[in-house]
């Protein structure tokens, strides 16, 4: 039996309480809660939902791992605070935010022998039990630029363009001045174009687009928030030596490092010429295998050799 348990706590704290018999866990399948709705401008639903994971690869699932799930259209800041009913009945808490592509909140991952083990005392007669409470609130939307500019739109909007990119079969009408002096290689491209017209190949137009759009003082930052949008246009800017855009998508990207996401982080960083990123990738992996005591938080079999030697070296270096 699952049985779900919530006090109302207000528009946006969810406070539960989920508890389990013994015998649900006995087949290893995945276990779901019902669905709950928090109402109000927040206006999300959630569940909880227990499953088998491994902790590298090519291990077979031998933890039981133990997440909130959210469904919501919006952009949400969430701080857990959770206890799982055990011999150390231990507060722990952990604060984030829940992104569209990531709506996940991972409460714990414990490894099977642990779990059923009568000296940590996960069951009390027959019962498992997990109790959380969930404070969200909207996450306001941040600002790529710091300022976008109306001029910048207005010149955009201006047909008075000099200048063509086509892009996987599409005409993006441009001014060479504005590009040419963020991109030095479109500088050069400019320079030795036999028309008015550059074929930019192997990028989507959506990329080039708010590439161009960040040359005219447009915020991007609802490009940029999915990270594969983000890395495919540091690509891009890397390439095309974006000498302002570059470094910002850095910055941004260095913040943006989760546990989830590490692993495409560190393979879009052996891509590119990004020190600063890859440095932040390497900090990132470091303070995870630093910091967890129960055994490692991410799979390292798959990032690259080079990366691995890096991350070696600087840690017998420390």
């Amino acid at each position: 039996m699952s049985k779900l348990e919530v006090t109302n706590k207000g528009a946006e704290t969810i406070d539960a309480t989920w508890i389990l018999d013994k015998v649900m866990f006995a087949d290893n399948s995945t276990i779901e809660s019902e669905t709950k709705t928090l109402e109000g401008k927040l206006d999300l639903k959630w569940h909880l939902r227990c499953s088998l994971v491994s902790m590298f690869r090519k291990d077979p699932p031998d933890f039981f791992e133990f997440n909130i799930i959210i469904d919501s259209n919006i952009l949400v800041d969430y701080t857990i605070y959770y206890c799982i009913h055990n011999k150390e009945r231990k507060l722990k808490s952990n604060p984030g935010t829940i992104k569209k592509e990531n709506n996940a909140i991972r409460l714990d991952k414990i490894h099977k022998d642990d779990f059923y083990s009568a000296e940590n005392a996960y069951f009390s007669y027959g019962k498992f039990k997990l109790s959380f409470e969930l404070i969200l609130k909207h996450k306001k939307k941040t600002a790529f630029l710091e300022e976008s500019s109306n001029w910048g739109l207005r010149l955009k909007e201006n047909d008075n363009t000099d200048f063509e990119l086509i892009v996987s079969g599409q005409t993006i009408k441009v001014h060479k001045l504005l590009l040419s002096v963020e991109s030095s290689v479109l500088n050069d491209l400019f320079k030795n174009a036999t028309g008015d017209q550059l074929d930019i190949p192997g990028y989507k137009e959506e990329t080039v687009k708010a590439a161009i759009d960040f040359c005219y003082a447009q915020d991007i930052f609802e490009f940029v928030e999915n990270t594969e949008n983000a890395l495919e246009l540091l690509s891009f800017a890397d390439k095309h030596d974006f000498k302002t855009l570059k470094p910002k998508l850095e910055a941004h990207l260095r913040k943006s490092l989760t546990k989830e996401n590490i692993g495409t982080m560190v393979a879009a960083s052996s891509k590119v010429i990004c020190q600063n990123f890859r440095q932040a990738c390497i900090d990132f992996v470091r303070s995870l295998l630093n910091n967890n005591k129960s055994g490692p938080a991410i799979d390292v079999s798959t990032f690259d050799t080079k990366f691995l030697q890096e991350l070696v070296q600087q840690s017998l270096n420390q």
